[in-house]
């Protein structure tokens, strides 16, 4: 009597261990396991994008080999932005990969270093900074003459015990720039 329990417990483990496998094959089959996809926006140079606390506008995008201070720099890519923070905190820096700038080649920078020629470049809440960045770049890089700011979306999490921080989403704004170039002539 006790033989024929344990087989029937045995088969009925095997059979819900058989029903759980099939269950995950076919989550597994229709995709269920991948990571969802990231959204990609597109917007004009001009649009306001909200990306979460910040509302970024892409202006411009310029190959020059002059600083704003007017002094010779190595050939750079000067992208121009404006940003509001939305949020109630002041905002003292951006995390990499906030924005990253694709180049022609399909290459992506994202270790960029953000300024402003009036102030200092904290973000504070309600007031819109004028920010810019400049990154070396070959100008062979660049045949085809748009590059893609891709402006990605900040969530909120629980940074500490009365924190909340901010995290770089992979949901992003592209935005398409020509690029014009301001390079002296020589």
């Amino acid at each position: 009597m006790s033989g024929d329990r344990q087989r029937v417990s045995v088969a009925s483990w095997l059979r819900t261990f058989g029903a759980i496998a099939a269950v995950v094959a076919v989550i597994g089959a229709l995709g269920g396991f991948n990571a969802a996809a990231s959204a990609r926006r597109s917007a004009a140079p001009g649009t306001v994008i909200d990306a979460g606390r910040l509302h970024w506008t892409v202006h411009d995008v310029a190959l020059t080999d002059r600083s704003l201070a007017d002094y010779e720099i190595e050939p750079s890519l000067r992208v121009r932005v404006t940003v509001l923070n939305t949020a109630d905190d002041t905002v003292l820096w951006l995390d990499q990969g906030t924005v990253e700038l694709v180049l022609p080649d399909g290459s992506v920078l994202d270790d960029l270093n953000w300024r402003s020629a009036t102030r200092s470049l904290a973000f504070q809440p309600g007031i819109p900074a004028d920010a810019y960045t400049e990154v070396e770049v070959d100008p062979a890089r660049l045949a085809g003459g748009v590059v893609v700011v891709r402006v990605h979306d900040e969530i909120p999490y629980q940074g500490g015990i009365t924190t909340e921080s901010w995290q770089v989403d992979a949901d992003a704004t592209d935005v398409s720039v020509e690029v014009r170039d301001d390079r002296a002539a020589r």
